[in-house]
């Protein structure tokens, strides 16, 4: 099937996981959107309304050239909307919780109004939604959304969960780059500017964990990986990466012990999270996080915390445990393949994208 994909690159850095799943079994054309990092808001908004021309003129060009539409997340819907309404080609929409992000980047009661307008008025024009967790489709159920237009995909990871070799992989990666065999290693991922969630997760984990940590050990070292603009005094064994190619990425995470996460806000997490645990690592979470991957069990094959004081608890314990982190991480590894692999969700996505053609 050939998709017009809105944008076929979202903004930001590193590969687009939906795009990656979609573009297996399927052609995805579409307008190329480059990241913008570092421009003013009005900078954003021209080059936004320059895009929306673009992706119009596109899709209308191009309507004989592809099957569907496919828009994802809020900010490119009324693209995708308008070209349905001059196309009549099935349009899909993937969505998340906008309400849920929208009170993590603090924003107004009227702007919070506005985006769930848009989504009721997306929701009626588009053929069938998609959203990345039980959880998400229950909450707009209970808005009053259509059920039966709303399907599950999750995410998957971008580094497909393969072979029990995780301890040579951990010894190799560790050779590679230059860290010390005995060395217990936390890793966080995630982009730490204009982000809030993790920022405030780098700033708690610079201040409050790692303060722990140092009463309590001599080897640990704490891995921060993405962008970041941390001006503060952090401690010695603390060391941020910044952004590191996907190739590295694997590097680091291959050479991780365990991977926290401690975003308390919900956003952000999910999808590191599915790639910490496709490298079989045993991962600290909040409880929140199981929303989106549903199998994940504490003690069995994650490590949940009801709140910051028990996240400092159970990662000093499992520092102290290793062997019992690893075999969380194992127990993480082999559900992984059961239920994320690649294979399996590209053939739902495809069957479900072949019912919505032939869906009245």
């Amino acid at each position: 099937m050939r998709i017009l994909y809105l944008p076929l690159v979202m903004e930001g850095s590193g590969t687009n996981e939906r795009i990656s799943l979609l573009s297996r079994g399927n052609e995805l054309i579409g307008l190329r959107k480059k990241p913008t990092l570092q421009n003013s808001d009005l900078a954003k908004v021209i080059k936004y309304i320059l895009f929306a021309i673009k992706s119009l003129q596109y899709g209308l060009t191009h309507a004989k050239e592809y099957d569907f539409i496919f828009c994802q997340y809020s900010t490119y819907a009324l693209i995708g909307m308008s070209i349905y309404v001059m196309t009549r080609k099935p349009y899909i929409f993937e969505a998340d919780d906008t309400i849920r992000y929208s009170r993590v980047w603090n924003k107004s009661k009227i702007h919070i109004y506005l985006l769930i307008l848009l989504d009721r008025i997306v929701f009626k024009f588009a053929k069938r939604i998609i959203v990345p967790g039980e959880a998400v489709r229950q909450a707009f159920i209970a808005r009053g959304f259509e059920p039966t237009k709303i399907e599950v995909i999750p995410f998957t990871p971008s580094h497909p969960p393969i072979g029990d070799k995780l301890d040579e992989d951990k010894e190799t990666a560790r050779h590679c780059l230059g860290m010390e065999k005995q060395v217990r290693i936390l890793t966080f991922v995630g982009n730490m500017t204009h982000h809030p969630p993790n920022e405030e997760a780098a700033h708690w984990i610079c201040a409050e964990l790692s303060k722990e940590i140092a009463q309590k050990f001599n080897d640990v070292r704490i891995i921060m990986i993405g962008p970041h603009d941390m001006t503060s005094i952090t401690p010695n064994f603390v060391s941020f990466v910044g952004f590191v190619p996907h190739e590295l990425l694997d590097q680091y995470m291959n050479a991780t012990d365990i991977f926290i996460a401690p975003v308390w806000d919900g956003v952000g997490a999910p999808l590191k999270v599915i790639d910490a645990l496709s490298f079989g690592l045993p991962v600290i979470i909040p409880s929140w996080v199981i929303d989106y991957i549903p199998e994940l069990v504490d003690g069995d094959n994650a490590i949940v915390a009801k709140d910051q004081v028990e996240f400092i608890e159970k990662t000093v314990y499992y520092l102290e445990h290793l062997n019992e982190a690893k075999e969380i991480g194992r127990r993480a590894h082999k559900m992984m393949i059961a239920c994320y692999g690649r294979e399996l969700w590209e053939d739902k996505l495809n069957q479900f994208l072949k019912s919505s053609l032939l869906k009245k």
